[in-house]
Parts: structure tokens; C-alpha cells; sequence
């Protein structure tokens, strides 16, 4: 059977040892984790996924999804850990289908308080499946 989701990040580069840094784009537009960018607390993120499940309104397979005026969020629940702190509900700002892509997610984020500075694990739980434990975001 498969499964509801299987949730994934998107990573950067593909190190030889496993630990990558996520796609996170910040309100820069520039990517958490190249040339010396970091996220902090209060920073929103947007953050690109694949495997998060079905969505409200549904996507048509191999149609990309409608622009930003009709968004369609994931319908299980989502969520999401930097560094071991969990982001509260209401930071978690949308998870669903990314506008006029096929297939590609992004969940849109505010960086909670209390994240230590450096290379700190990001890990997302989509209904009951978690996704691998191996992605970071880069902290100042």
C-alpha cells in the first residue's frame, strides 16, 4: 500500500556523508546555507519539499499547480523541528503545492526562538511519516 505521504526535503548539494542543507530560500530570496547565509529567530523561510501528500484544493497529476491566487494546502498535519525546537502551529504558515510547479512542495515558515547558531537538524512530520533526519539549516 502506499502511503498518505513521505515526506522529503529538497537539499542544496548531496554531501558524501549524508548531512545536507535544505532548499530554504529567505525573504532575501537568497538560499539559507550559500555564501554565508543564515536564518535566525523571526525569519520566514520558504522551504521546498516533495512527498507531502494530497491537497485541498486536489492537483491533477502532471499539471502544474494554479499560481499564488488559489493555493492548495496539504490536507494531513504538518510538522516541523529546527535544531529540537518545534515550530508552534501558527508558525508553521502554509504547506501545500508550489505555485505553477508539477509535483514540488514548499511550506512556508517562521524560524522560532531558541534555535542554537550553526548547522542545526530540520526534520518534518507529515501525518504520522517524518522525513530523514539528515537536513540542516544553517543558524545564526
Amino acid at each position: 500500500t502506499a502511503q498518505a505521504a513521505s515526506p522529503e526535503f529538497l537539499y542544496l548539494v548531496a554531501n558524501a556523508d549524508g548531512v545536507n542543507p535544505v532548499a530554504a530560500v529567505g525573504s532575501d530570496g537568497g538560499f539559507i546555507g550559500i555564501n554565508g547565509a543564515t536564518a535566525k529567530a523571526g525569519d520566514i523561510l520558504v522551504i521546498y519539499a516533495l512527498g507531502l501528500g494530497a491537497t485541498d484544493p486536489a492537483q491533477t497529476d502532471g499539471v502544474p499547480a494554479a499560481g499564488a491566487a488559489s493555493l492548495a494546502s496539504v490536507t494531513l498535519p504538518v510538522g516541523i523541528t529546527i535544531g529540537g525546537v518545534g515550530l508552534a502551529a501558527a508558525d508553521i504558515l502554509y504547506a501545500g503545492a508550489s505555485p505553477s510547479y508539477i509535483g514540488l512542495y514548499q511550506v512556508n515558515l517562521r524560524v522560532p526562538a531558541g534555535v542554537a547558531s550553526g548547522k542545526q537538524p530540520i526534520v518534518m512530520t507529515v501525518g504520522t511519516n517524518q522525513s530523514p533526519t539528515l537536513g540542516y539549516l544553517t543558524m545564526q
